[in-house]
């Protein structure tokens, strides 16, 4: 993670390969189908489908919260904020 000035600022390498990323409103970041908080600490989980390595390629998190996922099958998935 960088800062807006390109300043290093942590990593997390314990992430795997992920092929979709998006920061949310409240500054939570998914990382495919995991939430994480911007320490990287996992708070939520998209049911292990969409989680795995085979699942997410394409995200898009609504201002309200709602999860969009796109997967290389087609298949697009919308998970409703509780």
């Amino acid at each position: 993670m960088f800062d807006s000035n390109g300043k290093f600022l942590n990593q997390w390498p314990d992430i795997g390969g992920v092929s979709a990323i998006r920061i949310t409103k409240d500054q939570r970041i998914w990382t495919g189908g995991v939430l994480r908080e911007l320490d990287g600490r996992v708070i939520g989980t998209l049911p292990a489908e969409v989680g795995s390595a085979g699942g997410a390629h394409g995200i898009a998190v609504t201002d309200s919260g709602d999860v969009y996922v796109g997967q290389l099958s087609g298949v697009v998935q919308k998970f409703v904020k509780r």
